[in-house]
């Protein structure tokens, strides 16, 4: 008798890595960032995150959750690298987006890890 495998399903943090994608990219409104590197920042991530979170909603792979992954490390350090570490409101939304990426892809590979195992 075969051995059947489930097919993979999207993960709920994928839901909130697209809502966090959208945030972030609407932040550039909702804070009126003047920096162009913060905006372009901004942008590009947050669109990003939001391709790479719907790219693992429809077709589930380990490889968008690294990219999500990476995307977090670079949130989590563009403050410093991006030097606007000085707007508060700004470096806390893009430290907490990052945050929340960096659990929930943590938490999908974890999940795909002990699937496969």
């Amino acid at each position: 008798m075969p051995v059947s495998i489930p097919e993979k399903s999207p993960h709920w943090q994928d839901w909130v890595t697209l809502l966090a994608g959208a945030f972030f990219l609407a932040s550039t409104l909702i804070f009126d960032i003047s920096n162009t590197a913060v905006s372009l920042n901004c942008y590009l991530v947050g669109g990003a995150l939001m391709a790479a979170a719907l790219a693992a909603l429809f077709m589930p792979a380990i490889w968008e959750e690294v990219i999500i992954l990476l995307l977090g490390l670079w949130l989590l350090a563009s403050p410093w690298l991006l030097d606007f570490s000085d707007l508060h409101n700004v470096t806390s939304l893009t430290v907490g987006v990052a945050v929340v990426t960096l659990i929930c892809a943590s938490w999908v590979i974890q999940e795909e890890h002990r699937f496969v195992s």
